[in-house]
């Protein structure tokens, strides 16, 4: 299957748009609709960035809660950058 194709399945069967995902990710909609519209390509990095943004949004109860579990993904979707010889963020 076309990388193109299967984004978008993703943003449709999770019910988010593109410009939802790119504010998420912190990159310009223009990047995502680049990928759907099959003029770009995401490097290995922005692969694994959408791979856990999607693994983590399927996983997330569609009510909203009191619980922290049922807040928006992007709330917990957070990329920590190591330096050398800096911590993790946690």
């Amino acid at each position: 299957m076309d990388f193109s194709v299967r984004l978008e399945q993703l943003l449709e069967e999770n019910n988010i748009t593109q410009k939802q995902l790119a504010f998420d990710l912190h990159i310009a909609s223009s990047t995502i609709n680049g990928y759907i519209k099959n003029y770009r390509e995401p490097d290995f990095g922005m692969l694994v960035r959408l791979a856990q943004y999607f693994t983590l949004t399927s996983t997330i109860p569609a009510q909203p809660g009191r619980h922290a579990a049922n807040r928006h993904p992007s709330s917990y979707y957070r990329l920590a950058y190591r330096r050398r010889g800096q911590k993790s963020a946690r």
